[in-house]
């Protein structure tokens, strides 16, 4: 594997890597463009071993160990990783890691595991900006967040609505995505803003589907998605889906 490695561009990639990530580091905070941020992406995964056993499958589901990585969507590599003994220690150590690391003008993003007030508030403090989803699993927190959107689509909704549309046409299907994004100061509870103070904006994403092989559109079943995040700008609303699927990444 090492005679495959490149020098020159291994010295060239890291290079222009560091550049740009202390020119961004050094910048005040909020004044890097959104589309110019490095998104951040945290998740954890389990390393097993691939040998046979006599014994079965059976005998390998408690062995190996689970990694959590930070991992930079734009240039691709993993930028810190620690080992945890059980998935709860997962919040942990990203904020471990958050506390390590300048990530200074970064959107931090991970699955709604994580999304804790205590790593939204590392995340503030390393002068990031965080994305995440949210699901049922954060209670009352999420009732409301869904509440709210009620409200907005009701028109009872007493602060300004952002929303932008997104079309794309890929795998045998058409996908309309419609993205829409309220005030958290308008859309949660007094009590819910004390318990999660960095929260600014309640964000959802609405996807539609249509199959381009027989035109049925599944737009009776809106899959929607919530997101929280501590920024409310009317970008936010154009650049928000690209910032989701960076996040995808670490996946693969």
């Amino acid at each position: 594997m090492v005679a495959l490695v490149k020098a020159d561009e291994t010295v060239k990639f890291l290079s222009e890597y560091f550049v740009s990530y202390r020119e961004n580091i050094l910048k005040p905070l909020g004044s890097v463009p959104l589309a110019q941020r490095d998104v951040i992406a945290a998740d954890g995964q389990n390393i097993r071993a691939t040998r046979s056993s006599k014994d079965g499958n059976d005998s390998r589901k408690n062995g190996g160990y689970d990694v959590v990585s930070l991992f930079s969507s734009s240039y691709g590599v993993t930028l810190c990783q620690r080992t945890v003994d059980k998935k709860n220690n997962e919040t942990l150590a990203i904020m471990e890691m958050i506390k390590d690391l300048n990530l200074s003008n970064s959107i931090l993003t991970w699955n709604a595991i994580n999304t804790r007030a205590a790593t939204l508030k590392a995340v503030t403090e390393a002068n990031a900006d965080f994305l995440v989803c949210l699901k049922s699993n954060q209670g009352y927190l999420y009732e409301e967040v869904c509440d709210s959107f009620t409200f907005a689509d009701a028109d009872r909704y007493l602060g300004e609505v952002l929303s932008s549309k997104r079309v794309s046409s890929d795998h045998g299907r058409i996908e309309e995505k419609e993205i829409t994004i309220l005030d958290s100061e308008h859309g949660l509870s007094k009590e819910m803003q004390r318990k999660w103070p960095y929260i600014k904006s309640l964000i959802r994403v609405n996807t539609t589907r249509t199959y381009k092989c027989s035109g049925v559109s599944n737009a009776d079943y809106v899959e929607s998605r919530y997101f929280i995040t501590d920024g409310l700008d009317k970008s936010f609303a154009d650049t928000i889906q690209d910032i989701i699927l960076a996040r995808w990444q670490i996946e693969s």
